[in-house]
């Protein structure tokens, strides 16, 4: 079978260019949200790591306690 062409009637030039724009905006708009999604998410890894720290600080003070009080001579 022989490719045949596809012809599309566009609309008035004046009329797409107004589309055009509104996707455009779109676009710049979905751009800005992803932006501040990825801030966020950047955020987030921050402060999960702060406090994942923070854990592990908490947990070595109380592994040292433990000791401290179960063998205290060998403090």
């Amino acid at each position: 079978m022989d490719k045949m062409p596809v012809y599309v009637k566009l609309p008035e030039p004046a009329s797409l260019k107004h589309v055009i724009e509104e996707v455009r905006q779109a676009i710049a708009k979905t751009r800005k949200s992803l932006d501040t999604i990825k801030s966020l998410s950047e955020e987030e890894s921050a402060k999960v790591k702060q406090w994942k720290d923070s854990f592990k600080s908490v947990d070595a003070k109380m592994q040292q306690i433990k000791d401290t009080l179960l063998d205290p001579e060998g403090v």
